[in-house]
Protein backbone atom coordinates (compact mmCIF):
# COMPACT_ATOMS: atom_id res chain seq x y z
CA UNK A 1 0.00 0.00 0.00
CA UNK A 2 1.07 3.11 -1.46
CA UNK A 3 0.47 6.45 1.20
CA UNK A 4 0.17 9.34 -0.65
CA UNK A 5 2.19 12.54 0.20
CA UNK A 6 -1.19 14.35 1.10
CA UNK A 7 -2.08 12.61 3.67
CA UNK A 8 0.88 12.78 5.35
CA UNK A 9 0.48 16.63 5.16
CA UNK A 10 -2.97 16.71 6.65
CA UNK A 11 -1.39 14.40 9.54
CA UNK A 12 1.18 16.57 10.37
CA UNK A 13 -1.48 19.63 10.75
CA UNK A 14 -3.31 17.46 12.50
CA UNK A 15 -0.90 16.79 14.88
CA UNK A 16 0.07 20.13 14.42
CA UNK A 17 -3.17 21.43 16.00
CA UNK A 18 -2.99 18.93 18.67
CA UNK A 19 -0.24 20.56 19.68
CA UNK A 20 -1.99 23.66 19.62
CA UNK A 21 -4.75 22.58 21.55
CA UNK A 22 -2.76 21.47 24.02
CA UNK A 23 -1.33 24.75 24.58
CA UNK A 24 -4.71 26.94 24.61
CA UNK A 25 -5.65 24.62 27.42
CA UNK A 26 -2.59 25.03 29.39
CA UNK A 27 -3.73 28.86 29.45
CA UNK A 28 -7.20 27.99 29.85
CA UNK A 29 -6.41 25.64 33.02
CA UNK A 30 -9.07 22.83 33.86
CA UNK A 31 -12.13 22.25 33.81
CA UNK A 32 -15.40 23.13 31.89
CA UNK A 33 -16.17 26.39 33.58
CA UNK A 34 -12.32 27.27 32.95
CA UNK A 35 -13.03 26.43 29.49
CA UNK A 36 -16.33 28.56 28.94
CA UNK A 37 -15.10 31.37 31.20
CA UNK A 38 -16.27 34.70 29.29
CA UNK A 39 -11.98 35.99 29.55
CA UNK A 40 -10.66 32.72 27.69
CA UNK A 41 -12.65 33.49 24.77
CA UNK A 42 -9.46 33.51 22.28
CA UNK A 43 -8.11 30.43 23.52
CA UNK A 44 -11.72 28.91 23.59
CA UNK A 45 -12.61 29.76 19.55
CA UNK A 46 -8.83 28.48 19.17
CA UNK A 47 -9.33 25.31 20.25
CA UNK A 48 -12.88 24.87 18.67
CA UNK A 49 -11.42 26.24 15.25
CA UNK A 50 -8.45 23.65 15.53
CA UNK A 51 -11.31 20.62 16.10
CA UNK A 52 -13.30 22.35 13.10
CA UNK A 53 -9.95 21.68 11.04
CA UNK A 54 -8.74 18.62 12.24
CA UNK A 55 -12.02 17.16 11.07
CA UNK A 56 -12.30 18.67 7.70
CA UNK A 57 -8.56 17.27 7.53
CA UNK A 58 -9.24 13.72 8.41
CA UNK A 59 -12.21 13.57 6.02
CA UNK A 60 -9.91 13.95 2.98
CA UNK A 61 -7.79 11.19 4.16
CA UNK A 62 -7.83 8.44 1.51
CA UNK A 63 -9.00 5.45 2.41
CA UNK A 64 -6.13 3.23 1.66
CA UNK A 65 -4.51 5.53 5.00
CA UNK A 66 -7.79 4.93 7.02
CA UNK A 67 -7.65 1.46 6.67
CA UNK A 68 -3.71 1.19 7.37
CA UNK A 69 -4.47 3.38 10.32
CA UNK A 70 -7.95 1.71 11.45
CA UNK A 71 -7.31 1.88 15.35
CA UNK A 72 -7.73 5.41 14.74
CA UNK A 73 -10.83 7.03 15.47
CA UNK A 74 -11.70 8.17 12.24
CA UNK A 75 -15.48 8.91 12.30
CA UNK A 76 -15.33 9.80 15.96
CA UNK A 77 -13.14 12.58 14.68
CA UNK A 78 -15.12 13.84 11.99
CA UNK A 79 -18.32 13.40 14.37
CA UNK A 80 -16.33 15.95 17.46
CA UNK A 81 -15.77 18.33 14.42
CA UNK A 82 -19.93 18.14 13.75
CA UNK A 83 -20.78 18.26 16.88
CA UNK A 84 -18.42 21.25 17.77
CA UNK A 85 -20.01 22.95 14.13
CA UNK A 86 -23.73 22.19 14.51
CA UNK A 87 -24.21 22.64 18.46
Amino acid sequence: MVIRDKDLQRIYHVLLYCVRIRIALQKIGQGYDAFVSADKFVERDAVSFYLLQMGELTRSLTEPFKERYNELPWKQMRGLRNMVAHN
